[in-house]
């Protein structure tokens, strides 16, 4: 429930920089730029299944849905 904010002048658009990836279920409040972390399929699977695990019995997820959201993050690329 604490309120989060973070400004887009603390990231890099550029299509060679580095994504990044923040949990936002984490304890946090406040400015959270510094809390953003560089993506990573391992850091994106880790926060999604414990997303799932916590939502899931209001929002069911398939392991096929699981496995299509993990594709998706992993697919997008940067078109300059």
């Amino acid at each position: 429930p604490d309120i989060k904010s973070f400004t887009f002048k603390s990231f890099d658009f550029a299509c060679t920089s580095t994504p990044k990836i923040a949990n936002m279920n984490q304890s946090l409040k406040g400015d959270i730029d510094a809390d953003f972390k560089p993506f990573s399929n391992e850091l994106n699977l880790t926060i999604l299944e414990k997303a799932i695990e916590e939502s899931k019995s209001q929002v069911p997820v398939s392991d096929k849905e699981k496995e299509a959201t993990i594709a998706c993050a992993s697919a997008m690329k940067c078109d300059s």
